[in-house]
């Protein structure tokens, strides 16, 4: 808070001086103007944050300053603290003057000490998302290039078709976490709007942003690592379980998945850890997800099951929905690159594929049982 700066208007100079009194042992720090024209010069001069300022004044009125503020300084968090208490002084500035929060005279020190504080933080998450933003966009620059130019020597594939086959999957991969950043982006951006503010729901989302932004870079890492020694990552103990109770709770910046799907965990107590890449394995339960959620866009009883267990010496990962459905003649082409039955534009025919690829990497099998009509159930083999 000691590097941030609120800035307070009114013609009245007592009442200024009173907010000065008031706040006077708070960290943030503070300037005050008797009139528009002194506070453009003086956001002009120093950092502002937040400005707070009266309706009426003389020479230029709140919103003409607020307006000025807006077109010049848009990052600065516009608050009135007026006597109007009427409807139409009130929408006339949230209108006009795209205001955060309007404030009614006389107002307690403490309660005007609580919206700027709570302003701050509103500020403190807009620049985090502007950071993120920022570090996106620059990640995705570099991005499409590394991806194109390390391709070639992924895993020595043989063959022209093989390696465009690769290469394919690899970038769906990585375009479901760009999705999930963007949406994650988007929906934290509209709880810390001017209109709805709410911060519990935006940090929830940052976090989601975060955790799409470090899986991201894992699977470039792998990537770069295959490409440059030709093998794989260092493994790791993978606990399976937690991944899935994990990613059911990063797919909730889904709003289908959150709100519309019934999910149904049943989960063996005694799994043991899988030796494998953890990355590796978060990819596959997300194309499967994601897989489900597709396919039960349609449906008008939503539920996904997930369930665990031990066979014949894997680990058992079964996955189901109540969705469309695949005809027996189509089982198998949903592995092949290139295949969906989802409508043009939406499917890229990679999510099987891929998880296919990375399961059999590790000499495991994947099989599927479904009927038009009554869902699909996903299985999954690995061997412990």
């Amino acid at each position: 808070m000691k590097n941030r700066a609120v800035l307070f208007v009114d013609d009245e100079e007592n009442i200024l001086k009173s907010i000065e009194r008031g706040l006077r042992k708070e960290e943030y720090r503070r300037f005050y103007a008797c009139d528009g024209f002194d506070a453009q010069k003086i956001i002009c001069q120093e950092d502002i944050n937040i400005i707070i300022t009266d309706m009426n004044m003389p020479g230029m009125d709140g919103l003409t300053l607020l307006k000025w503020v807006e077109k010049e300084k848009p990052d600065i968090i516009r608050m009135i603290l007026s006597m109007k208490n009427d409807t139409d002084s009130i929408l006339e500035a949230i209108n006009n003057g795209n205001i955060y929060r309007y404030i009614i005279k006389p107002c307690d020190s403490s309660d005007l000490n609580s919206a700027i504080k709570q302003s701050l933080e509103v500020y403190d998450l807009k620049l985090e998302k502007q950071k993120l933003i920022k570090k996106l966009e620059e990640y995705n620059k570099t991005l499409e290039q590394e991806v194109d130019d390390r391709t070639s020597q992924l895993l020595a594939i043989k063959s022209e078709a093989e390696i465009g086959k690769h290469t394919s999957q690899i970038v769906h991969n990585l375009n479901n976490y760009l999705s999930n950043i963007l949406g994650s982006l988007d929906l934290m951006g509209k709880f810390i709007s001017e209109e709805n503010t709410d911060l519990e729901k935006a940090r929830e989302f940052y976090k989601y942003a975060i955790s799409s932004t470090e899986n991201l870079g894992k699977v470039v890492a792998e990537i770069l690592i295959r490409a440059r020694n030709g093998e794989c990552i260092v493994e790791e103990n993978v606990d399976i379980n937690q991944l899935i109770e994990k990613a059911m709770l990063f797919w909730n910046i889904n709003p289908t998945w959150k709100y519309k799907i019934k999910k149904e965990l049943r989960l063996a107590s005694e799994l043991p850890p899988f030796t494998g890449s953890q990355i590796q394995i978060k990819q596959i339960l997300d194309n499967l997800i994601k897989n489900s959620i597709d396919a039960m866009e349609n449906s008008e009883n939503k539920v996904l099951r997930f369930s665990t267990g031990i066979k014949d010496g894997n680990i058992l990962v079964e996955i189901s929905d109540t969705g469309d459905g695949i005809s027996q003649e189509n089982i198998q082409k949903v592995f092949s690159p290139g295949y969906t039955s989802k409508p043009i534009g939406k499917g890229t025919g990679l999510g099987l594929a891929s998880v296919k690829t990375m399961v059999e990497a590790y000499s495991g099998s994947i099989s599927i049982d479904s009927k038009p009509g009554e869902g699909t159930t996903v299985s999954i083999r690995l061997p412990i």
